[in-house]
Formats: C-alpha cells, sequence, structure tokens
C-alpha cells in the first residue's frame, strides 16, 4: 500500500481541497475537521471518491468539509453531511456531468446519497449504512426540490 503525505487523506484526494472555502477565507471562519470529521473525510475519499474518479477520470471538488459557522453562513441544514465530513460537491474534469452522475448510480459505489444537483454538480456522501439514495434536485417555485432519479427520469436531466 502506498504511503500518503500528512496531507492527503487519498491518493487523489487531499485535505486543502475538502476543505477549501472562499467564503471562509473572506470571512475569517475557521474550517477545520475534528478528529472524527477528518476520519470520515478519510473514508469518504477512500470509499466513494476514489472509486469514483476511476470511472470518470479527475474530480473538481467544490465544497466538501463546512465548519458549524461555515456551513451556517452557507444556509446548510444542521445535520448536513458536509458538517460531519461525510459530503462534497464535484464536478468531472473529463466527463460530462450527465454521464458521470449516471454512471456514479449505476456503479456498485456504496453512496448514501448521489443528488445531480441543478444541472450544475454532483453531491455524493457516504454513511457507515449507506441508503443508496438516487436524487434530482431542482427548483420549483423558487424552492429546493428533491426527487428520487427513478421517478424524475433520467431523460429530464439534461445536458448529453
Amino acid at each position: 500500500m502506498t504511503r500518503l503525505k500528512k496531507n492527503q487523506l487519498s491518493p487523489h484526494f487531499t485535505l486543502d481541497e475538502l476543505t477549501f472555502s472562499q467564503t471562509a477565507i473572506q470571512r475569517n471562519i475557521k474550517n477545520v475537521p475534528n478528529r472524527k470529521e477528518l476520519a470520515n473525510l478519510r473514508r469518504l475519499c477512500r470509499t466513494i471518491l476514489e472509486p469514483f474518479r476511476a470511472l470518470v477520470g479527475p474530480l473538481h471538488v467544490n465544497s466538501g468539509f463546512r465548519s458549524e459557522e461555515l456551513n451556517r453562513i452557507n444556509g446548510g441544514v444542521p445535520n448536513s453531511q458536509h458538517r460531519l465530513g461525510q459530503a462534497a460537491d464535484l464536478l468531472p474534469i473529463k466527463t460530462e456531468l450527465k454521464a458521470a452522475y449516471l454512471k456514479l448510480v449505476d456503479s456498485k459505489i456504496p453512496f448514501d446519497q448521489a443528488i445531480y444537483e441543478f444541472g450544475r454538480w454532483i453531491h455524493v456522501s457516504w454513511s457507515p449504512k449507506p441508503r443508496g439514495q438516487r436524487l434530482v434536485a431542482f427548483k420549483q417555485q423558487k424552492k429546493t426540490k428533491y426527487e428520487a432519479l427513478d421517478r424524475y427520469g433520467s431523460g429530464n436531466l439534461g445536458g448529453s
């Protein structure tokens, strides 16, 4: 097994990229995970992000861990998996978004949630008891709605 550098959570993901936040920098918010949250980030990277990367190529992390204060400012729910170090919002670099999402949900990767969010990014999470939720997030009358992919229909995701 390859030995990881101190900042690395897995071979292709670092603590810096999973905790980076422009909002935290601008507002001088400490966005540092505790020991349990750090362990969750490692599990997220090794169990979900690395296998997903193997399917679709490099991934850009838009949002990973969020401290309590950062999560509140970003409008996250108090029990957000981002808050626990169990979730990341991603953009595939070499694969079209819809195609990457469909590869994820059709894979054997043990995700808790895979959400195609607003046709702009993929939210994926890890949990000790993964539910395998395949969801689509969209706006309806200015409110965010979530619907199961099977009910929403993959043909309605847009893109190619």
